[in-house]
């Protein structure tokens, strides 16, 4: 019997069918062979089902479920409500995983039994040239939540999570991977550095893809980005600490900033919707920030951070 724990890898494929291969011939071909792959065809209109069919009918360790289109939240939630592996973890279908991307997560666990989550660097390649995220040797969970809070130097797919109740919140389109990992971290993960491992080689390929949601910048979906903030700060109230709540909400004013300015683009000629979003957006903003601190930070973002930054070009100018 094999005593190796089974890990499962959730892929949520929405009309991703020019990459599919890629990243399917990347998992089947983990050094790592104990594996579930579980891909969520969530309503795709080209031709993802046919090739997971024919991955399906080429390796007994995939499963394949087709669902209506409703988001890529509910997307990854029906592949967690099928996984039974003592791990699971995702993969983007039009990104890859590295050989060893498995057994390195996983070697990371059993480097140390105490290992309450395992990371790891990733890659993001694009036409403009590639970069690759940095990670501290330690890490505490604090750092980790305001790292998801600020900055994105690992992903919920270069993360390796044990088996666990969270589900992602299926009225966030955007931000929902960082909503995700700072509710793990919050309920999950201990306040001292030995409970966090952390990979120093990269395990994911990000491909910088101009058709995903992500990539998309004038996608309504964005709008409920600050929602995730909203729920990060509920999380962060009840598990973080002073740092986090001052995170949570100078990036809140950040993001509602975005927000109201990509909503004036999408309903500049629909008033009504216009006004009731960005209604929506302030009610959201105002339950998480004070006003005195919204007023601090609009000033820092709009005023200080402006300045600071026209400076910083007149001395390389200068240099």
């Amino acid at each position: 019997m094999n005593k190796e724990p089974i890990v499962s890898i959730i892929v949520p494929i929405f009309n991703t069918g020019n990459f599919l291969s890629r990243c399917l011939n990347s998992i089947i071909t983990q050094t790592y062979s104990n594996i579930e792959v579980i891909l969520v065809n969530d309503g795709s209109t080209d031709n993802s089902e046919i090739v997971c069919k024919e991955y399906v009918e080429k390796d007994s360790r995939i499963k394949y479920f087709y669902k209506e289109n409703s988001g890529v939240s509910a997307t990854r939630n029906l592949g967690l409500d099928n996984a039974t592996g003592e791990y699971f973890t995702f993969c983007d279908s039009d990104d890859e995983y590295y050989p060893y991307t498995i057994q390195t997560l996983l070697d990371v666990y059993n480097a140390d039994k105490t290992t309450e989550f395992a990371i790891a660097p990733f890659l993001k390649i694009s036409t403009n040239g590639n970069w690759q995220s940095k990670l501290p040797n330690k890490i505490t969970k604090y750092q980790i939540i305001n790292h998801q809070i600020t900055d994105m130097q690992f992903t919920i797919c270069s993360s390796l999570f044990r088996n666990c109740p969270i589900r992602f919140n299926e009225s966030v389109g955007i931000c929902e991977d960082k909503l995700f990992i700072v509710e793990y971290v919050a309920k999950f993960v201990s306040n001292t550095h030995s409970r966090i491992g952390i990979a120093t080689r990269p395990t994911y390929k990000y491909y910088n893809n101009p058709n995903s949601a992500t990539g998309n910048t004038a996608n309504p979906k964005y709008l409920t980005s600050l929602s995730a903030y909203v729920n990060m700060n509920n999380l962060v109230k009840k598990y973080g600490n002073i740092s986090n709540l001052h995170w949570v909400r100078y990036y809140s004013v950040k993001r509602y900033l975005t927000c109201k300015y990509l909503c004036n683009q999408l309903y500049t000629n629909a008033p009504d919707t216009l006004k009731k979003n960005l209604t929506i957006l302030k009610t959201q903003l105002n339950s998480v920030v004070p006003l005195f601190s919204q007023a601090i930070y609009f000033f820092h973002l709009c005023v200080l951070h402006p300045i600071a930054r026209k400076l910083r070009t007149i001395y390389r100018e200068l240099n």
